[in-house]
């Protein structure tokens, strides 16, 4: 009788997941991200539930949900870093100049952020950075990819632990 009840639970449960996703059904409110309006910039700030599109620092030892603070310092510190210093290798000849288009055009880009732990524990966050359409929205929804966008689109890592940025990526890369 036990297995019976657990058949027909779990056949119900997935009738339930199954009609969800035909009917597009908007995801819970605990993986919606917030829209937060920084001092320095318009963010969303992603639940550490919400997925991500983009692979985090691998292995990550799970996620966190970024607070407006964190964020505020992330920002503070965006405002002073110089972009073209952050990788340790040199940009390719025909991206050279986007730091420099980046960072002109900083107070233009909606920023998504997501937080994450990483080897040694420290709390981190992965920014998205997209200049889109006034009347655009997605953005405040869903994690955004862009491949190729030029410098309308970039992610960048910031260990909120050593206050270092890391990983700085454009077009794709």
């Amino acid at each position: 009788m036990r297995y019976l009840l657990l058949g027909l639970l779990f056949f119900s449960l997935s009738i339930q997941a199954a009609t969800a996703q035909i009917h597009n059904y908007p995801p819970p409110a605990f993986m919606l991200p917030r829209h937060y309006q920084s001092p320095r910039a318009d963010c969303a700030i992603f639940p550490a539930a919400a997925a991500v599109d983009a692979p985090l620092d691998s292995p990550s030892l799970g996620r966190f949900t970024p607070t407006s603070q964190q964020i505020d310092s992330a920002e503070q510190a965006l405002a002073t870093v110089e972009l073209s210093r952050i990788n340790a290798e040199a940009e390719p000849a025909g991206y050279s100049d986007y730091p420099r288009l980046i960072k002109k055009q900083l107070p233009q880009y909606k920023r998504q952020y997501f937080g994450y732990y990483n080897l040694m524990n420290h709390p981190c966050l992965y920014i998205v950075f997209a200049i889109v359409q006034p009347t655009d929205t997605s953005w405040l929804k869903a994690s955004y990819r862009v491949f190729d966008a030029g410098p309308d689109y970039w992610t960048v890592r910031y260990n909120l632990a050593t206050k270092t940025f890391y990983a700085f990526e454009h077009s794709g890369q």
